[in-house]
């Protein structure tokens, strides 16, 4: 099985990870048209030239987040909807941007059908001057995307290729812990 096989084989050690994956059906996250391939480990392409990310890296991802229940997450790119799920099990609340509004309405249809309370998902482009994202980037950080650089330099981010460090005056006040993400899923 996915979590046997490519998850604790290959290092995910987090019991909070693993339990959320078994319990988020991934299949429900992808086109019908691949869902009998939902648990191979390979990204698998979903709407608008975009694709869900392998389980592994999802896995990765989710456990170098190191998430508690108290933490609260901002996800840039909602996608399918699958990490948002995943992070909603592990984080007190989640709040998800995605510029695709077909992106959104499946999702929150999904979430609603799931049961996750604790998500709030928003259609708008994710650039700095996007009034959904300028408010709760002072409540919220998970930054996602590496083409937006002068939103992570406003927020006391710095980008050092394709990882996140946080400065000690990062102005946001419920910053934890904050990782990249390629531009899939």
């Amino acid at each position: 099985d996915m979590l046997s096989r490519h998850l604790e084989a290959r290092g995910i050690e987090s019991t909070r990870v693993l339990d959320a994956m078994a319990r988020v059906p991934r299949e429900e996250f992808v086109p019908h048209v691949f869902r009998y391939a939902a648990y191979d480990d390979r990204a698998l392409e979903i709407d608008c030239g975009q694709t869900i990310s392998q389980p592994y890296m999802v896995a990765l991802m989710t456990q170098a987040l190191n998430l508690g229940p108290h933490d609260r997450v901002l996800e840039i790119g909602t996608g399918s909807g699958y990490l948002t799920a995943l992070l909603a099990m592990e984080a007190a609340d989640v709040v998800t941007i995605d510029i695709h509004a077909d992106f959104s309405r499946a999702a929150a249809e999904k979430f609603r059908a799931h049961g996750f309370t604790n998500i709030a998902l928003h259609t708008a482009d994710a650039a700095f001057e996007s009034p959904v994202l300028a408010p709760l980037a002072e409540r919220y950080a998970r930054p996602s995307m590496v083409d937006i650089d002068a939103l992570f330099a406003s927020l006391g981010v710095e980008l050092r290729g394709k990882a996140v460090t946080l400065r000690e005056d990062a102005p946001l006040a419920w910053v934890r812990r904050a990782i990249t993400r390629g531009a899939a899923e």
